[in-house]
């Protein structure tokens, strides 16, 4: 059985979002690899604001176009 790696992502402020969404990338790529990834999946970036507080977070998920 092939046992995928698991990883959690630093929500650490001030990163670029450069770094940020190749790490994500990384984290992906280590749990599903294949030629369908490689030619299909990117990832699409999100932000989300609390209208509270003001906090700010950024998240890169995979999406796969056909």
């Amino acid at each position: 059985m092939l046992k995928k790696p698991y990883t959690e992502i630093s929500e650490e402020e001030g990163r670029s979002d450069e770094l940020v969404a190749a790490e994500y990338w990384q984290n992906h790529l280590a749990r599903n690899r294949s030629i369908f990834v490689d030619l299909m999946t990117g990832l699409l970036k999100s932000t989300i604001t609390c209208i509270e507080c003001g906090w700010i977070s950024i998240k890169f998920d995979p999406m796969t176009s056909i």
